[in-house]
C-alpha cells in the first residue's frame, strides 16, 4: 500500500470540509487531504486521481440525482475506475443509496459518525483499492494466456469446458448452452448478449464463448427448474426485437461431457423453435410401457416413494417447466404457476375470474392420483380424479392430460 494516499472531498460547504479534514487526519495523518466545489469536482478528480472520494450530500433529491450521475462518470473513465467512492450523509435516503449501491460505491457514512468510524471507512476502501488492482493484474496475466477474453473477462472458447468441467467435478448446479436466436444474430452478438449475463448472475457463477455463436454458463448450487427466473430476467434486458434460446441441465453427478451433449441437444430443439429454455434430463427414464412395467409390485412403501420422487424430477419437472415456457404468452392475464416438491406437485392456472389446479400425489403403492379442479368465483365447478399405475407416467401421458387440463380451463364453460 503507498505510505501516502490522497483523499478528496467534494462539497461546497467549508464548515463541513474543516470537520470532515479533521476526523480523517486526526489518526492518518499520512494522508493527504483536499477539496473540491460540486461544479468542479470532477476536472480535480481527472487531475489529480484520488485514491477515494467523500461526496458530501446536502440539498435532498436534487444533490442525490447529481450525485448518481457523478458515479457514472467516475466509472465511465477507465483512468478513474478503482477510485472509491463515499457518500457522507447528513440525512440518509435508502432507495438512493440501493442505487448507489449497484453503481459501486465502495462504503457510506453520516456526518456525525466518530473519527475513529471515518478512518476505518478510509482503511476499509484503501484495503479495497489494493484487492482490486491485485484482481486486475490477475485478469491480464488470464488475458495473455488466452484464458478469459481481453474485453470482458469471459473464459476463451479454449478454457470454458475445462473451467466448468472441474467446477461441476466438485459441486452442484445447473449448466447451460445459450446462443442468440437465428433471426437476431445480426443485432446480438454473443459479446453483447455474455455482457447482458454477466450483470445478472452471481460472481460464483461462470461464463464463456464456445465454439460459434454459443455461451456456456455455470449457475453454482441451482436446480435446473429454478433458472427460469434467471433466464427471465435476462430476457427483460435484451434489445428490442432481440430473443435468445438455451439448453439447461442440471448436474449431480453426471460427467461433464453427457451434460455438454444434453444441453447442445436441447439447445439445437430450443433454436428451432425459438425464444425458448428447454431444460434436458441426463439420465432420461425410459418411456416404453413392457408387459412388466404394466402392473409393477412395489411391497415397500420406501420404495414406491422413491420411484414416485424420482418421475417428479425426470418427467414432470421438466413437463411442467416446458409447458409454462410454451403457453405463458398465450394465456393473456393469466398466472402460471407450479411445484414438484417432496409434498407438493401441482401446476396452477389462474386468472381474476378463474382458477385451475392440475396436483399429482401418492396415497397408495402402486397408484398415482391426479387431481383436476376447476373454480370460478369461489365456487367448484368441475372436480375429477384420475388413478395410473406409476408405469404410465410417461411425458407423452402426462403430457396429454396437461394439454387437456390446460384446454378445459380454456373453455369458456369454466
Amino acid at each position: 500500500m503507498n505510505t501516502e494516499n490522497n483523499i478528496l472531498l467534494v462539497t461546497d460547504n467549508s464548515i463541513v470540509s474543516d470537520l470532515i479534514k479533521n476526523k480523517l487526519l486526526l489518526l492518518r495523518n499520512i494522508d493527504k487531504f483536499s477539496a473540491a466545489k460540486y461544479e468542479k469536482a470532477f476536472s480535480v478528480i481527472k487531475k489529480e486521481k484520488p485514491c477515494i472520494v467523500f461526496y458530501y450530500l446536502d440539498k435532498g433529491k436534487k444533490r442525490e440525482t447529481e450525485f448518481i450521475n457523478f458515479i457514472n462518470k467516475i466509472h465511465q473513465n477507465e483512468d478513474l475506475i478503482q477510485c472509491q467512492i463515499i457518500p457522507v450523509f447528513s440525512k440518509q435516503n435508502d432507495d438512493m443509496l440501493c442505487n448507489a449501491f449497484e453503481l459501486g460505491i465502495s462504503d457510506f457514512i453520516n456526518i456525525k459518525s466518530t473519527d475513529t468510524e471515518f478512518t476505518l471507512r478510509v482503511l476499509w476502501a484503501l484495503q479495497k483499492k489494493e484487492m482490486q488492482k491485485n484482481i486486475e493484474t490477475k485478469k491480464q496475466i488470464l488475458a495473455q494466456l488466452d484464458i478469459v477474453d481481453t474485453e470482458n473477462g469471459l473464459y476463451t472458447k479454449n478454457y470454458i469446458n475445462k473451467i466448468i468441467k472441474t467446477k461441476s467435478e466438485h459441486a452442484k448446479g445447473a449448466f447451460a448452452a445459450v446462443a442468440p436466436d437465428v433471426n437476431t444474430r445480426n443485432i446480438l452478438s454473443p459479446k453483447h448478449l455474455a455482457s447482458i449475463i454477466k450483470k445478472n448472475i452471481r460472481t460464483t457463477d461462470i461464463i464463456g464463448f464456445s465454439n460459434d455463436f454459443k455461451l456456456y454458463l455455470w449457475l453454482d448450487k441451482t436446480k435446473a427448474k429454478d433458472t427460469t427466473t434467471i433466464f427471465s430476467k435476462i430476457k427483460n434486458e435484451l434489445p428490442k426485437n432481440c430473443t435468445i434460446s438455451a439448453g439447461i441441465v442440471e448436474i449431480n453427478d453426471t460427467p461433464f461431457e453427457e451434460a455438454e451433449k444434453q444441453a447442445n441437444k436441447f439447445l439445437a430443439k430450443a433454436l428451432l423453435k425459438g425464444n425458448s429454455f428447454l431444460v434436458a434430463r441426463t439420465h432420461p427414464v425410459s418411456e416404453t410401457v413392457t408387459p412388466k412395467q404394466q402392473k409393477p409390485i412395489i411391497k415397500n412403501f420406501k420404495l414406491f416413494k422413491q420411484a414416485f420422487h424420482k418421475k417428479i424430477e425426470c418427467i414432470v419437472a421438466p413437463l411442467f417447466y416446458q409447458t409454462q415456457k410454451r403457453i405463458e404468452e398465450k394465456l393473456f392475464k393469466t398466472s402460471i404457476q407450479y411445484k414438484t416438491e417432496e409434498n407438493e406437485c401441482y401446476f396452477m392456472l389462474e386468472n381474476e375470474e378463474k382458477k385451475s389446479i392440475f396436483e399429482l400425489s401418492y396415497p397408495g403403492y402402486t397408484k398415482i392420483n391426479i387431481d383436476i379442479s376447476h373454480e370460478k368465483e369461489y365456487e367448484n365447478i368441475s372436480n375429477k380424479r384420475l388413478s395410473l399405475d406409476i408405469s404410465e407416467m410417461t411425458t407423452t401421458k402426462l403430457g396429454a392430460l396437461l394439454d387437456c387440463f390446460i384446454k378445459e380451463f380454456q373453455n369458456k364453460i369454466f
